[in-house]
């Protein structure tokens, strides 16, 4: 309970340093209407908006803000700072998204038959994303992708030399 606490003063101490913009203003308003202390009204508005995306928009959204996000400030982070071993690991994790990004195409068919797919694949994003030697990203090439890419050169090598 102290950890909901902190947040909501977190939440009022912003608000207080914001007190003359109109949206403050606004969200005070509201707030002595509705009986509720500014901070409980803020997180309860952002908690309904995020709630509505949600229902309006469905998981894919979500699971398209969980693939997206947090890689996207970790490889400009890691444009940055020119880390070779980083740069492997967020460009690894983006050939495993695209593969997503073209399987999420058929989300609709594999829904019908997998009812907690956009969950799963959530999951599964947040599991490449993961900051461990191993993580999803990293299996997955090398279990699947890199296979594939290798037989298809020694194919097209092959095919060169004849």
């Amino acid at each position: 309970m102290d950890k909901v606490k902190m947040v909501f003063d977190k939440v009022e101490t912003a608000l207080e340093k914001h007190n003359a913009n109109p949206v403050v203003v606004q969200i005070t308003g509201l707030s002595e209407k509705a009986g509720l202390a500014r901070s409980k009204f803020t997180v309860a508005a952002a908690v309904a908006v995020v709630l509505l995306i949600v229902l309006m928009c469905g998981m894919e959204l979500v699971a398209t803000i969980v693939g997206v996000t947090y890689p996207t400030m970790a490889s400009i982070d890691t444009m940055k700072s020119g880390n070779v071993d980083d740069a492997k690991r967020w460009l690894t994790y983006w050939i495993i998204f695209g593969g997503m990004m073209v399987l999420g195409n058929f989300s609709g068919v594999i829904s019908f038959w997998i009812p907690i797919f956009n969950e799963l694949q959530i999951a599964f994003l947040a599991y490449c994303q993961a900051p461990i030697d191993h993580n999803g990203a990293q299996v997955i090439y090398d279990k699947v992708f890199k296979p594939m890419v290798d037989n298809a050169s020694a194919s097209t090598s092959e095919e060169k030399q004849e």
